[in-house]
This record gives C-alpha cells, structure tokens and sequence, in this order.
C-alpha cells in the first residue's frame, strides 16, 4: 500500500521531503507495520542528519491526518502502518511482526450490545497474539529460547 503526495495535498497537508521519506519506508517495509524507531533508524540510512524528533512529530502528524494507522506495540512503543482502511492483525510476541486478518472479528452481539447501552463505537482494534512460524521455528533450535522467557505476559 502506498500514499502519493495528492493523498496528503487533499487533507491539507504540505509535501515534505521528511513526509514523504516516512510514507516511502512503510510503503517498502517488508513487514507493513514498523516501530518509530525502525522508522527511525531506516529513514538515517537514507539522510543521516534527520532527527528522530522530526520523525516523531511526522509520524503524529500524518497518523492525525488518518494516513498512517498507529498500533500498540504491547508495551514497547507503537507501530506505524500506512492506513489501509479496516483491518485487525496476527501479532507475533518475540520479533512483533504483524499479519492483517482480512475480515473484522467483532461480532454481531458486541454490536447489538453496544447499541442497547447507547455506546456509540468510534473504533475497535482486534489482535491475536502469539509466535510466528520463525520465532517457533529458532525457539525449537534452541535460539531465543531464552527470549521468549521474559517475553511471556
């Protein structure tokens, strides 16, 4: 998924270089969601004197404008995904990846319940947590064993 510069002409916001650097690194990240630090860190191999408070502050801005979708990283920050509209994950609890479930989850009692109560949903995020296939895999060799220990929550 990609953002071109009329997506953020059109909600009012100006072209940066930085802005546009930022939508580029998620469009190409092979896992879709990536922590601002990663963000960090991969926009500084492409132009090393960008601070990691301008990416801060374009991540805010761009996840504001409802261009980038912000996740929580189960207590190790957030991660950033271009906002490809509705969709929950499959969230691995050792490297973090993320799988999008193409289907929402919540179901039709949720719903009614919420409308019997008077609640108005606004948004909902679903997440299934647990260990992909490489981290199973590295933990059945022996390697990271000892991560998932404390990695348990």
């Amino acid at each position: 998924m990609t953002v071109n510069s009329n997506e953020l002409q059109v909600k009012g916001c100006k072209v940066t270089p930085q802005r546009r650097l930022i939508l580029d690194i998620l469009s190409n990240a092979e896992s879709h969601v990536l922590t601002a630090e990663e963000i960090v860190n991969q926009a500084r191999a492409i132009q090393p004197n960008i601070s990691a408070s301008t990416i801060y502050r374009n991540l805010g801005t761009l996840t504001e404008l409802g261009l980038l979708k912000r996740l929580d990283s189960m207590g190790e920050g957030w991660r950033y995904e271009i906002n490809s509209g509705h969709h929950h994950h499959l969230v691995c609890l050792k490297c973090h990846n993320a799988v999008s479930i193409d289907f929402c989850p919540m179901s039709r009692e949720v719903k009614e319940l919420a409308e019997q109560s008077g609640f108005e949903v606004a948004d909902h995020s679903f997440e299934i947590r647990g260990y992909c296939i490489n981290c199973r895999v590295g933990d059945k060799k022996g390697e990271g064993a000892q991560d998932l220990v404390g990695d348990e929550r």
